[in-house]
């Protein structure tokens, strides 16, 4: 007995039934739109997206899957790159900091000799910022974490048991107060400014229209 044309067409070969599984990559796009222009509050933006495109989950379970799989690949493909740029990243800023270091060791050898050529000259300049303080070695500062604080008065309000209450004491230092005494000239035994460390300031190379910049690129066949 022949099956009906109703049930023929309500049926899928397994190759139909891989292609509606994994063809998601309108949805996958449309949902990376909306990622891209939704605020920092995502939630509300997918939810919209998922009433949108009417993916009630409990009837299109195999779209989510493969939704959810998909971002998952991306998610990783993303972790990858970020490692590999952070890799790359700190090895340029080691390379950096290697020839600092060796201008620096020069500058100090030979500091009447100027490095000056045609697009500026490399200086050095004393770091900014705030300057460090340096305690005597027999200070050993501890770094607590306290948590699951409340105030006295929400305790109060509350009506929380002395018992299940502790009060807990610290000394620390007022390095604001030791810093506006040493500036204004005190001399403490304990601490003192640590001494500035040294940079280096380089010019801005002044690019012209003629300027061609080769770049050697590896590619992987």
């Amino acid at each position: 007995m022949s099956e009906s044309p109703e049930k023929k067409k309500k049926q899928r070969t397994p190759s139909q039934a891989a292609l509606l599984l994994t063809n998601v990559s309108s949805e996958w796009a449309a949902l990376c739109r909306i990622i891209d222009d939704a605020p920092d509050d995502l939630e509300p933006a997918v939810i919209a997206y998922f009433k949108e495109m009417q993916l009630d989950v409990a009837k299109n379970v195999d779209r989510v899957i493969a939704i959810v799989s998909k971002s998952k690949t991306e998610e990783d493909y993303a972790e990858g790159m970020r490692a590999m740029w952070a890799s790359v990243r700190d090895r340029l800023k080691a390379a950096r900091a290697t020839v600092d270091k060796v201008l620096l060791e020069h500058i100090k050898a030979h500091p009447d000799v100027p490095l000056r050529g045609e697009t500026g000259e490399i200086k050095t300049r004393a770091h900014g910022g705030e300057q460090r303080l340096l305690f005597d070695h027999e200070i050993q500062f501890e770094e607590k974490t306290v948590r699951h604080v409340i105030s006295g008065e929400v305790a109060f309000r509350l009506g929380i048991d002395q018992r299940f209450i502790k009060a807990m004491y610290y000394t620390a230092l007022n390095t604001d107060a030791i810093r506006t005494a040493l500036k204004a000239g005190e001399k403490l035994d304990w601490v003192k400014f640590d001494e500035r460390g040294v940079g280096l300031s380089y010019p801005k190379p002044k690019a012209t229209a003629g300027d061609v910049v080769e770049v050697e690129a590896t590619h992987a066949d």
